[in-house]
């Protein structure tokens, strides 16, 4: 069973109550800055992502085009925290992947769970997330098993517009969160918006 990206930390029943972000931006055990956020704060992440995934829409997708944006949320990484590895796939057909230096075949794991769980769900991996924090249930009981799907950001759905969701966009390197903000902050600027608010830390 692969390890986990992510503390997969059930919320407080009593929604007013908190958990630390900072653990789960982090990734591990250790508190970097405490930050806290109760079940409200999730639901407008969730709101959010929502928006992303109705917002971010292409009128055509090709297999040329993935090599475009492939080699545009590349470059973007390259200001991040650390080296992450990217995938893009068209109806489960892999058209773009890159693991640059410093990825290895961990990455190649949570890139195929993510994209096992965007295709499952049809809608981002960080909302699959935020659907186990906020029911109280566990991926097992949604038939979704840690060693098959990530319960995690860093996964999107492309979306054709009149054809739906024709594959993934999925990353894999940083907090999930981050993960996710990275996709989502390049597709706006390659399809020519601004980039994502989601709060990251803050």
């Amino acid at each position: 069973m692969m390890s986990m990206e992510i503390l997969n930390n059930d919320l407080p029943e009593n929604g007013t109550e908190t958990v630390s972000l900072a653990r789960l931006l982090s990734g591990h055990n250790t508190v970097k800055k405490e930050v806290s956020m109760n079940k409200q704060e999730i639901r407008e992440i969730e709101q959010r992502c929502i928006e992303e995934e109705k917002n971010l829409v292409f009128d055509s997708f090709s297999q040329t085009e993935a090599l475009k944006l492939g080699g545009f949320i590349y470059e973007k990484s390259k200001d991040c925290s650390g080296p992450v590895a990217i995938e893009i796939r068209i109806n489960h057909l892999t058209v773009f992947c890159f693991f640059p230096d410093g990825t290895n075949e961990n990455n190649q794991l949570w890139l195929r769970a993510k994209a096992k769980t965007v295709d499952m769900t049809q809608k981002c991996s960080l909302r699959f997330w935020i659907d186990v924090q906020l029911s109280g249930s566990s991926p097992e009981n949604k038939r979704m098993p840690e060693n098959e799907y990530a319960c995690c950001g860093g996964g999107f759905p492309l979306t054709v517009k009149n054809a739906g969701v024709i594959g993934t966009i999925c990353v894999s390197g940083l907090p999930h969160l981050e993960d996710h903000k990275l996709i989502v902050d390049a597709l706006e600027q390659y399809l020519g918006g601004a980039e994502s608010s989601i709060i990251i830390g803050k």
